[in-house]
């Protein structure tokens, strides 16, 4: 079970490791919220000796259309994950930060949700994958710890897993992509 992340009134409230959420999930319920649709429409199971009925067809058109609309935001573009690759967000936050414009181009939401994302992808063991499905790996490990840092985390219980996950391991100088 991957870790969640819940942010309060009082900032971080670290991990929940009963549920997983998936980024889509998170679109969706957002979205929806603020348009005030209702995502949970009954879904119809058919049976081989049911017949289609045009309601049955109406019905399940209007589910997949409601459910549909819900992620598109109100500019018109469909909010999307990074089909899990957990390098690139890291690649970009180090260009930011080399180049001076970390805190110019994103906003402190921006930032806080960038932290929440590779925080709920860190494993159980401390360490991040390449993907966010993957098991934990020197590389990915690595580039997402730097990440938080340079996104102003400090010391707290999941940069501690991390960092001993990363040191246990014969440290940065194991990547094997040096």
């Amino acid at each position: 079970c991957k870790n969640v992340l819940h942010y309060g009134t009082e900032g971080v409230n670290h991990y929940n490791t009963d549920h997983k959420i998936l980024t889509s999930d998170y679109y969706l319920l957002q979205y929806a919220k603020q348009k005030g649709h209702q995502v949970d429409l009954p879904a119809i199971k058919l049976v081989h000796s049911a017949e289609v009925t045009e309601d049955t067809i109406l019905t399940s058109l209007r589910r997949a259309l409601t459910r549909h609309s819900a992620l598109q935001a109100d500019d018109g573009h469909w909010a999307g994950d990074f089909s899990g690759i957990m390098f690139i967000m890291p690649i970009l936050i180090f260009a930011l930060h080399i180049t001076g414009s970390l805190n110019t181009v994103l906003s402190t939401e921006h930032l806080r949700e960038i932290r929440r994302y590779i925080y709920n992808h860190q494993n159980e063991d401390g360490g991040w994958g390449t993907q966010v499905l993957g098991t934990s790996t020197m590389f990915g490990s690595c580039l997402n710890y730097v990440t938080l840092r340079l996104l102003g985390e400090v010391d707290n219980e999941s940069l501690t897993k991390g960092r001993d996950w990363i040191l246990s391991r014969g440290s940065a100088a194991a990547i094997p992509q040096w």
